[in-house]
């Protein structure tokens, strides 16, 4: 299991877990945040590249299963550790809404990591 080690490196952009006696490492540049899903068996990463926003999407071997922009009109603001979604808001303030608030969740599929649009962020 994975649980057991996992951690990342935002200078050294590297991602590294242990699957039981197996140690991986992925290099990706700029990492954010990354967060391992034990239910879905998946490490979900926010990176940088090119001075852009990525979210990719790995199994545990460490392939990799998906690399995308965020959605339209928005920017990648943190993972949930607790389900497979990610906070977004929203880059055009004339964008959000009346009340004001401008942060999403989304939940992320965890084989193509198309995006959902669900419940504000509080």
């Amino acid at each position: 299991m994975i649980q057991d080690f996992f951690s990342y490196d935002r200078m050294g952009g590297t991602l590294t877990y242990d699957i039981g006696q197996q140690k991986n490492t992925l290099s990706l540049g700029g990492i954010i945040a990354a967060v391992f899903y034990n239910n879905e068996q998946r490490i979900l990463c926010i990176y940088l590249m090119d001075k852009k926003q990525q979210l990719a999407g790995f199994d545990v071997e460490g392939n990799k299963l998906f690399d995308c922009s965020p959605p339209e009109n928005h920017e990648f603001w943190y993972l949930s550790d607790q389900k497979l979604q990610i906070a977004c808001v929203v880059l055009d303030d004339s964008k959000a809404k009346p009340s004001g608030r401008s942060g999403w969740w989304f939940s992320v599929d965890p084989d193509d990591g198309s995006f959902k649009r669900g419940d504000w962020v509080y």
